[in-house]
């Protein structure tokens, strides 16, 4: 079960908004829903809990996928 979600911003024609994300998200019946600007700005929220002690789940396009998976090679090299 997700218990937190973080929704990003993509700068693309065919992706839906943060907040048409979020409103279709609440009509699930998912209250817990943090809206972002950027993917970067989601990767960095999330890095910033605390504690982080379950699994993250990145989901979307190549477009979400890809970015996900350099940040965090990336801050792995750190």
């Amino acid at each position: 079960m997700v218990s937190n979600w973080v929704v990003c911003k993509m700068d693309t024609d065919r992706s839906f908004t943060s907040q048409e994300l979020k409103e279709r998200l609440r009509l699930l019946g998912i209250n817990d829903i943090t809206l972002t600007d950027s993917p970067y700005e989601a990767f960095k929220y999330v890095e910033n809990l605390r504690p982080i002690s379950d699994n993250i789940i990145v989901s979307g396009s190549f477009e979400l996928v890809g970015p996900a998976k350099e940040y965090l090679s990336k801050t792995r090299e750190i």
